[in-house]
């Protein structure tokens, strides 16, 4: 009676540590989804507002450094009159052409050539370029060429590309009281560390309970319908905990994309390419949503492995407890004792289908976009993938599903004795 009470009071903390997983698990989920939303690099690298910024930086930053000096005017002066030289001759060209096309472009042509107008601004073009070189030099001077060269930018920049819409982003700033992102950010890791700490100790005290378990399977000599059926139970409800959380989450980060633009360090930290979290039951979801015989073969095992498998190994423990006698049937049989030598194998197939959806989507959606920079750019990525309490919950469920295939047997061989 005693092993009893044991057992159902280790699977009572065991559920409500699958509940308090579940629940910090939904916090974590939205953690994450904020932090990946901030962090994009659709509001970095790709984000045409940080390189209007950064183009604004870069200008303001050379036409601060021009300066007329004693030892480079000859080669500016050489360089303006150049241009201006190529204007005039345009515009005379201009001119011309204009007087094959009406009397009064005619009339104009005429007067120019006998005025000479062409000659004389080109006399004029060395005394433009000094008038041009002394106007440069003045701060004031430069100070308004930078406002007008950036307000060209901007302009040309959101006629080409339009404007990014910041509603998520301000959200998230809003929900975690944040002025920038730096802030919001350090917000968010705050927050998911603790319930990071909090989620590994109801995985431990979940595992010691396993643990538990384990040690009085092994230890005791006579199991009861009672104490089968509960861990029948306990197994529920690993397993239904298990297939509803997510057990990996992919993440492709770049690290650093760095470049030289026009003699100046750019530096990009920290772009999320990519991020993926889902559990078995979701993965089955996406499969059968995406449709194709090959997706849907994959639905089909995974289903098979990690839900069919399971449940009716469980319904047909059950069935064994409450007739207390050997399966007699090769499926019963099976599905009793020998099922669950292959309840990790949909552990595998979700790793390699998780894996082959980040691989892609990475590649798919965003890594082409990175193939048009080249020359001198450096970029060093990060992978962030890391098993998740679905995983484990999962395993933990396996391994119960064997002891209760092992508690099973020796009550049997008890019985037949």
């Amino acid at each position: 009676m005693l092993r009893t009470y044991s057992l159902i009071g280790l699977i009572t903390v065991m559920a409500f540590c699958c509940i308090r997983i579940v629940s910090l698990e939904g916090r974590k989920a939205q953690l994450n989804r904020d932090r990946i939303e901030i962090n994009h690099i659709k509001y970095g690298l790709f984000n045409v507002d940080e390189w209007k910024a950064l183009l604004a930086d870069i200008l303001t930053k050379k036409i601060r450094q021009l300066e007329v000096t004693k030892e480079n005017r000859p080669k500016m002066k050489k360089e303006l009159e150049k241009l201006l030289y190529k204007m005039v001759d345009e515009l005379d060209r201009g001119i011309q052409q204009n007087g094959t096309r009406s009397i009064s472009g005619f009339v104009q042509t005429v007067m120019s050539n006998i005025l000479g107008v062409k000659n004389r601004i080109r006399e004029k073009v060395p005394e433009f370029a000094d008038m041009a070189l002394d106007h440069l030099n003045d701060p004031k001077v430069r100070e308004d060429l930078k406002d007008y060269l950036i307000k060209q930018l901007n302009e040309m920049a959101d006629s080409m590309v339009g404007k990014m819409d910041y509603t998520a982003f301000n959200a998230i700033l809003y929900e975690y009281s944040a002025e920038d992102k730096a802030t919001c950010l350090a917000r968010i890791d705050g927050q998911l560390g603790q319930v990071r700490v909090a989620e590994l100790s109801f995985i431990a005290l979940l595992s010691l309970c396993c643990i538990g378990l384990a040690t009085m399977i092994f230890v005791g000599q006579h199991y009861g319908s009672t104490e089968l059926i509960t861990m029948v139970v306990g197994a529920s409800v690993l397993l239904l905990t298990g297939l509803s959380l997510p057990m990996i989450d992919i993440e492709a980060t770049i690290a650093s994309f760095s470049f030289t633009l026009v003699g100046e360090p750019v530096e990009f930290k920290d772009q999320v390419l990519f991020f993926q979290s889902k559990s078995i039951l979701q993965v089955v979801g996406l499969l059968l949503k995406n449709g194709g015989v090959g997706l849907l073969l994959v639905a089909l095992l995974v289903f098979s492995f990690s839900v069919l498998f399971p449940m009716a190994k469980l319904i047909a423990s059950v069935v064994t407890i409450v007739q207390d006698r050997e399966p007699t049937h090769w499926l019963h049989r099976f599905l009793v004792f020998k099922s669950g030598k292959w309840s990790m194998a949909d552990v595998m197939v979700v790793a390699i289908f998780m894996s082959y959806i980040g691989f892609n989507g990475v590649i798919n959606s965003q890594l082409t976009q990175l193939a048009a920079f080249s020359g001198n750019v450096e970029v060093f990525t990060t992978n962030n993938s890391v098993l998740q309490s679905g995983f484990y919950l999962f395993t933990g469920y396996c391994i119960t599903g064997l002891l209760i295939s092992a508690m099973i047997e020796k009550r049997l061989a008890k019985s037949q004795n």
